[in-house]
């Protein structure tokens, strides 16, 4: 009997072994952020989750709570945005002037950016933390709904500045509103 339950059991871990290996050949997963009402896919390599202070789905592409990494907000009907170039290039770059002061390196205008088989509408922020020079994409998807806000920041000329635009490209590509629950 033992032999028999360890048999089964062996099986079941192969079978559910296989599957997810199936769904995640492409080295990303689905994920369901319920606190926002979408889904989209995320690195298998990384680390994500909701997250309250960054009031978003946050996917760190090397270690928690450092940058690399990308941030998902949808931005409801009533915080939709009514000039999105406007945000990006005043009052988002007031904000990012205002936050790093010294260390504010300027920034690239509001412009399409295609990403993820979609047309955005970003800018490029460029800082200093300690002798590290940022790089920080934000983007805003338009939609009828509601807007899709992402923020990607890596370090310039870092290693895994790839395998963050990566994320950041499969995020767009694969973002879906579900349904409240």
């Amino acid at each position: 009997m033992k032999k028999l339950l360890a048999a089964i059991l062996a099986l079941s871990l192969l079978l559910s072994l296989a599957l997810c290996s199936a769904s995640a050949d492409d080295g990303y997963a689905d994920y369901t952020c319920k606190e926002q009402n979408f889904s989209t896919k995320i690195p298998l390599s990384g680390t994500s989750g909701y997250d309250e202070q960054n009031a978003g789905l946050t996917i760190y592409t090397d270690v928690p709570g450092y940058i690399p990494y990308v941030i998902v907000r949808r931005r409801p009907m009533n915080m939709k945005f009514s000039n999105p170039t406007n945000y990006l290039n005043n009052t988002y770059r007031e904000y990012i002037e205002d936050s790093y002061g010294d260390n504010n390196l300027g920034m690239n205008p509001a412009k399409t950016w295609e990403l993820g088989g979609k047309e955005l509408i970003g800018a490029r922020y460029m800082y200093k933390i300690s002798e590290y020079t940022v790089v920080h994409l934000q983007l805003i998807e338009i939609r009828p709904d509601g807007d899709v806000e992402y923020t990607v920041k890596y370090i310039e000329g870092d290693a895994s500045a790839d395998a963050t635009m990566a994320a950041a490209e499969e995020a767009v590509r694969n973002y879906r509103e579900t349904d409240a629950e």
